[in-house]
């Protein structure tokens, strides 16, 4: 727990820091479990590079929730999936 284009993709979290998703050039969403006030929560922060420094800093665009619904999160973004695979769109 912690309190350029091809789409980068690291499956965990490892010597690279948490599981992250290269959003655009400036941009990749990070994903981590963290404690905020005594919950344990499921975090899908947009992270951008500082035009200054050049540091990734964390944006205020994002997603927090308790990990108790992340099967339910999970089971809701499978069944987007579906939809734009029976539609034609991304797999």
């Amino acid at each position: 727990m912690t309190d350029a284009h091809p789409r980068k993709t690291t499956g965990k979290a490892g010597l690279n820091g948490p599981p992250t998703i290269q959003k655009n050039s400036r941009e990749e969403i990070r994903f981590s479990v963290d404690r905020f006030h005594g919950h344990e929560l499921v975090n899908c922060r947009v992270w951008f590079a500082d035009g200054v420094t050049g540091e990734m800093r964390p944006g205020k665009q994002g997603l927090a929730f308790n990990v108790d619904l992340l099967p339910e999160v999970l089971g809701a973004l499978e069944g987007i999936a579906r939809q734009l695979a029976a539609e034609g769109g991304a797999s």
